[in-house]
């Protein structure tokens, strides 16, 4: 099962004199300031993460509902 990145929202902190101040960089964001090819290679490389989390977690369940097999 394959799936596709719908949103990415990153938190960022920065240290000001004040102290830290948070703000959140969305996708859009993103690819208004930043190069194209930059904003596709980290939207690649989240897709492979995101389908490695997901066939671990399919594995998972794959052994949460298998049968118990008797060894003899």
């Amino acid at each position: 099962m394959t799936g596709k990145i719908v949103a990415v929202v990153v938190g960022w902190t920065i240290e000001t004199p004040d102290g830290p101040r948070k703000s959140a960089i969305d996708l859009a964001t993103m690819r208004r300031h930043c190069r194209a090819e930059r904003v596709e290679d980290l939207l690649d490389d989240l897709a492979l993460l995101c389908q490695d989390v997901q066939d671990a977690r399919e594995a998972q369940q794959d052994r949460r509902t298998a049968p118990l097999r008797s060894v003899q």
